[in-house]
């Protein structure tokens, strides 16, 4: 029953927390009180985790299989209860600690395809903290265990995160042809995650390119497939994909409806890195809707939730902080946020920020003395971004208090 669990698709979450609940049940029966199930039972917590939303609970029954697994001395079971608990855990600090002790028993355990799957992981972990040059090399290591074990499923999810990896750095040529390369073999393998997963990316490559007709007929197409499948997490980056594609099409109202849509599955989540890269782009949404109390809404929350290790959440949220400062008349410090934004590939590299975030912030820029435009550009460049948020987070707090919204 509790592998059975495993395999049945998202759509089918009743059926699998059916089965696991009966697991638990037969566990409990008089046939085998005097039985040692502490193998069967670490394996129902585990699976019990998976299916687990709420991260807390998730990160309990992880914990608690670990643990059982540990009392069997079942080394190979330790490691991914590790690698699992790793990925359900918040403090990033936290997961690549839990990661490296699990990666560290697949090494002990001469494991590859346990070093692959953890070397994967622990990539897109560094990738979020920017610190990309060490992912690539995390990533080629997985890379390199996956073809020599012919492991077609690790290289297929590998594939996914270099193209996501080149994505975040603004290589988007480059991840063009790195999912097209994950899709096809993805489809050979049937696995119907990652080729969702590289055809959303796909799409939001169209979007950053300019093509947002095409990129929302992709969006489009993909999710009908996500919610046959009901990949929840897939299904909200969807709609912000869509929701992107309307805002470069002109279609405001529509756009920033859709972003809403998407962000309501992230938060019943509780995804963080999504919501961080999300309400940003909400904020946008908003600027261009003229709706500037909406805004201020959108950014307190964004400063209440971003931790300072998601660096590349904190690095994305800066377009829509320009675009605050110019609803404030503070152009000089729009100008400034924006030249810290665009010194990142993602940014720079990118029409669909050209079009909704950089062509207003010129325009207004105009009003500036040349020199000052200037030393603004220069501050921005050298601009620390954590300080930047933190202060931020500071005078917006001031600013609630003040008006009594603590």
């Amino acid at each position: 029953n509790t592998v059975l669990s495993i395999y049945i698709p998202y759509n089918r979450e009743d059926e699998a927390k059916r089965l696991l609940s009966d697991t638990r049940d037969l566990l409990q029966a008089p046939p085998l009180r005097d039985v040692d199930t502490r193998y069967e039972l670490a394996c129902l917590l585990a699976a019990e985790g998976d299916w687990e939303v709420d991260p807390d609970r998730a990160i309990k029954c992880h914990q608690q299989a670990f643990d059982l697994y540990q009392a069997l001395d079942d080394r190979w079971n330790m490691a991914y209860q590790l690698l699992r608990i790793a990925d359900t855990k918040q403090a990033m600090e936290d997961i690549l600690e839990t990661a490296q002790q699990s990666l560290a028993l697949f090494k002990d355990l001469s494991s590859g395809k346990g070093m692959a799957r953890c070397l994967d992981r622990i990539s897109v972990w560094m990738a979020v903290k920017m610190e990309f040059a060490q992912a690539e090399q995390f990533l080629e290591e997985s890379l390199r265990i996956s073809e020599e074990m012919e492991d077609q499923i690790t290289r297929g999810f590998t594939l996914c995160h270099v193209g996501y990896v080149q994505i975040l750095q603004g290589k988007f040529d480059d991840a063009k042809g790195t999912f097209h390369d994950a899709l096809s073999l993805n489809l050979d393998l049937g696995r119907s995650f990652s080729i969702l997963f590289a055809k959303i990316e796909l799409a939001l490559i169209l979007n950053h390119r300019g093509k947002y007709e095409d990129a929302l007929a992709l969006a489009e197409e993909t999710l009908v497939l996500a919610k046959e499948k009901n990949y929840k997490l897939l299904i909200g980056e969807l709609q912000r994909e869509m929701g992107a594609s309307l805002l470069g099409l002109g279609h405001i109202a529509e756009g920033e409806k859709q972003i809403r849509t998407g962000l309501q599955y992230f938060r019943d989540l509780g995804h963080k890195v999504n919501l961080g890269i999300s309400l940003p782009i909400l904020g946008i949404s908003l600027f261009a809707l003229q709706d500037y109390g909406g805004m201020k809404a959108v950014v307190g929350e964004f400063l209440h939730l971003v931790p300072p290790a998601h660096l590349v959440d904190v690095v994305f949220g800066f377009p829509f902080l320009s675009l605050l400062q110019l609803a404030e008349g503070e152009v000089e410090k729009a100008v400034e946020h924006y030249a810290y934004a665009s010194s990142h590939g993602y940014i720079a590299n990118s029409i669909w920020y050209r079009d909704l975030v950089e062509r207003p912030i010129e325009k207004a820029a105009e009003s500036l003395p040349p020199g000052v435009r200037a030393a603004a550009w220069e501050r921005g460049l050298t601009l620390d971004p954590l300080k930047e948020i933190e202060n931020l987070s500071i005078e917006f707090k001031k600013q609630a208090e003040g008006r009594g919204l603590d």
